[in-house]
This record gives structure tokens, sequence and C-alpha cells, in this order.
């Protein structure tokens, strides 16, 4: 807000400057120019001429520079867009306006070879417009840069909001939605007919060729109506966790837990299965929290 201060927004803006003020001193120069390029190049006061516009116009940049990170510590353009507006405009053409009339003084009376009268109208119609569009081109610049860090800014917050709230999910989901009776048994096909099997006995559940494998702690395989989705919901969330699409493992069955330097955890369970079962990086800490419980 305007009576608050904001943090400041680190501009990088060194190659900018670099490229952008000598472009503008040969635009600026040239522009009006009646001479040929040739007869340009062979006069000293042409050198001379160049040197001034650049070095006027790196400290126009650095002076609207500090305006804007003035105002930036007071008017954000999210909140406060057309108050900024009306106020970086008028700021920084009214100092823009007065510089420039300062500096084509000292050009007409000390830099020029020969000096002359100050050209009011030129000074009006030509220098003071042409720098009015670099100060604008400057504030335009600064403002996409402006608008760049807020939209990171605000990706950086509502990553660390998700976070906190997967966080507040893992440690407080129990108390705060209690959780609905789960099933205890769960019905398998063995030959033609079905079986029932202990939830407790079920050390994991794989999807292999589309269909849902039960493996019992004992070592034995069973096929299981239900994709792994709906299995999910139907085993306690206390017992069971889904490390992935392909599986869902029990408690009981995880004999170590090995942290991997990608940030995933391999786990060693008992029957073994034939391929690694891993968490990812993004799911690991859900899954040490549940693990803890």
């Amino acid at each position: 807000m305007g009576t608050n201060i904001l943090p400041s927004v680190p501009y990088a803006d060194r190659w900018m400057k670099i490229l952008c003020i000598p472009l503008w001193a040969i635009f600026f120069r040239h522009t009006a120019e009646t001479a040929q390029v040739i007869d340009l190049l062979r006069s000293p006061q042409y050198y001379i001429d160049i040197l001034y516009i650049m070095l006027a116009s790196f400290v126009l940049w650095q002076i609207n520079v500090y305006l804007i990170q003035w105002i930036d510590k007071r008017y954000s353009w999210a909140e406060e867009t057309r108050k900024r507006f009306y106020i970086q405009g008028a700021l920084g053409y009214g100092i823009t306006a007065l510089l420039i009339a300062s500096f084509s003084v000292v050009y007409y009376t000390v830099v020029l070879l020969e000096p002359q009268p100050l050209n009011v109208s030129y000074l009006l119609l030509t220098e003071i417009c042409l720098s009015l569009l670099f100060v604008t081109i400057i504030h335009l610049l600064y403002t996409g840069l402006w608008m760049i860090h807020y939209h990171r800014q605000c990706l950086v917050s509502l990553e660390e909001e998700i976070r906190t709230l997967e966080k507040n999910h893992a440690f407080h989901g129990e108390v705060n939605s209690p959780e609905e009776p789960k099933k205890r048994t769960l019905l398998v096909h063995q030959g033609k007919g079905l079986v029932p099997v202990a939830t407790e006995q079920i050390a994991y559940i794989f999807l292999a060729n589309e269909v849902s494998i039960v493996r019992t702690l004992s070592g034995q395989s069973y096929t299981v109506d239900g994709t792994l989705e709906q299995l999910t919901e139907q085993l306690s969330s206390k017992d069971f966790f889904r490390i992935s699409r392909q599986c869902i493992v029990q408690k009981g069955a995880i004999r170590k837990v090995d942290n991997e330097s990608s940030g995933r955890l391999l786990l060693h369970i008992q029957p073994e299965h034939t391929e690694q079962l891993t968490v990812s990086r993004r799911r690991a800490p859900e899954f040490k929290n549940w693990m803890a419980r």
C-alpha cells in the first residue's frame, strides 16, 4: 500500500543499459539530421555529440530508475495501479523535461565547438519529445521487469501455501476428517471362486496388464476386482499408502526405506516385488509422515 514501505525489486538491468543507451544516442543524434553520414563521420563535433548524448541518456536513465525504485516501495502496480500510473508518469515526465532543458543549455553554450543560442523550438518540439519517448520506453521496460518479479513471487507464495496445506493435511487430516470405516477383508479370485483375505495379511497391491494383483505377506498372489483408485478408498489410510499409480503398500510389509540422491525413496518390502518400488520426491514428505504415525 502507498502508506507502507514495500520490499524493493531487484532489477537485473545492466545489459539493458549497455545495449539501449548507445543505440538511443545514435538514433537521437541522427533525428532531423540533413548532412550526409560520411560528412558526419569526418566531423569531431559528431563524436562529441554522441558521447554527450550517451552521458545525458545515462544520467536520465539512472534518475528515472531511482524514481521507479522509490515508487516501488510505496505503490504497488498490483494493488494501486491507477495511483501509481499517475504519480510515476507525472514525476517521470516532469523530471525528464527539466533535465533535458538543462542538458540543452549546457550543450549549446559549452559542448558545441561553435556555441550557438538555445533553439527553443527545437528543444520543445524535438529534444523534449524524443526524451519523453525514451523515458516512456525505460518505464515500460521496468514495469515489465516488475511484473515478472511479481509473477515469480506469487508462484513462490502459492507453492509455499500448497506445501503448508499438504503438511497440515498429512499431520491433521485424520483429526479434521475422521476416517470412515474401511474394509477388513477383500474378496479375491482363486480359480473360479472367491476367497476372503484379511487386509492385515495384504503386503501390497499392484497393477499388471491393467489387472489389480493382491500379494499377501506369505507371498501368495490373487487377482481382485476394482481399480487402484477404488481399492485405495476401501482400505485404511493408516495402514495402506498408494506410493504410485502402479502400487499400494501396507505399512507392515515395509522392511527398510532408503533415501536416494534424487530425493526419491526406495522401499524394501517383504515379500519382494519384481520391480523396484519408489516414492517420488514430491510425495516423500507425505510418505514419511504416514510411516511415523
